[in-house]
């Protein structure tokens, strides 16, 4: 169901109700809903919602039409420091982060060792092996050079 807007304009139900609850939730925050005709950036354009702190002016944050109030609300309340550390939350993401690039990086050494053995332990003065970018067999002498 959709409500009219004091412009005229119309706004879904859910997102009236999500208004409500966060007024609730802090009243220094403001659920706001984008005009299309006074959408000016790109971020207003893909995000004609966001969330205001009326005391500072300050965006809190955007959300899009797809997104559901429910996963609206979970993001700010997510963000909000009162329901745990942000700073923690982020700096698990950044170790996770950090965890995965560093196990690429031992996979990758472990190839090139794999391969260095290899090519240590081959009787022939020419290897021939698969491109891992394009696909085609390489054919390389025994200095590594391309034949």
């Amino acid at each position: 169901m959709l409500i009219v807007t004091d412009d005229g304009q119309w706004v879904n139900e859910h997102f009236a109700r999500l208004a409500e609850v966060i007024k609730d939730y802090d009243p220094y925050l403001e659920l706001q809903w984008i005009p299309p005709g006074q959408r000016t950036e790109d971020a207003d354009r893909k995000n004609p919602y966001r969330i205001i702190d009326s005391r500072s002016g300050y965006v809190v944050m955007f959300a899009s039409e797809l997104d559901t109030p429910n996963k609206i609300l979970a993001r700010l309340w997510g963000a909000d420091n009162k329901n745990g550390s942000v700073l923690e939350r982020m700096d698990a993401e950044n170790a996770a982060n950090e965890a995965l690039r560093l196990k690429e990086k031992m996979d990758e050494e472990e190839m090139r060792r794999d391969f260095t053995a290899f090519l240590i332990g081959t009787k022939k003065n020419y290897i021939k092996t698969r491109n891992p970018i394009t696909g085609e067999f390489v054919k390389f002498d025994d200095q590594l050079r391309r034949i």
